[in-house]
């Protein structure tokens, strides 16, 4: 089951990437936008503006989430438990980051292992003038039909 929502997020991620020269709806983005690129840098920088710019408790799941995870419904990550996400170096591991802007207030992040075929992702929205990460999946296996 884990398995294939993985699979059915990472096949819309990838036929997105596939029509990039498609028209786009009027209210997506072509890049990213700035204020959330100098957010990205202070959120893997500071522990404390990462705290204060997490909606708790966090949708998600958790690390290699089991079946039983997945049945048990909704997994969410408490305050006390949060480890600080720092940056990944992309240009020196065995990662790679895709970033999918959905409109200018829903950023959507898959950070793939390049080898061992896990993925982390994350949504992040802006309330406001400041964005909030608002659902994160730790470490986790993925398939793609290539």
């Amino acid at each position: 089951m884990r398995l294939l929502i993985l699979f059915i997020l990472l096949l819309g991620i990838i036929s997105c990437q596939k029509n990039e020269e498609a028209p786009q709806a009027q209210s997506a983005p072509k890049s990213i936008p700035e204020d959330f690129m100098q957010f990205y840098r202070s959120f893997h920088a500071d522990s404390l503006y990462q705290v204060g710019h997490i909606n708790f408790p966090l949708e998600g799941l958790p690390s290699y989430a089991k079946e039983e995870d997945l049945k048990a419904g909704k997994f969410y990550w408490e305050k006390s438990e949060w480890k600080f996400q720092r940056s990944i170096d992309f240009e020196f591991s065995d990662f790679e980051r895709i970033l999918i802007p959905i409109n200018e207030f829903i950023i959507e992040e898959t950070i793939l292992h390049k080898k061992d075929k896990l993925a982390i992702q994350r949504k992040y929205v802006k309330f406001g003038e400041d964005w909030n990460l608002i659902y994160y999946s730790g470490l986790n296996p993925y398939t793609l039909n290539d």
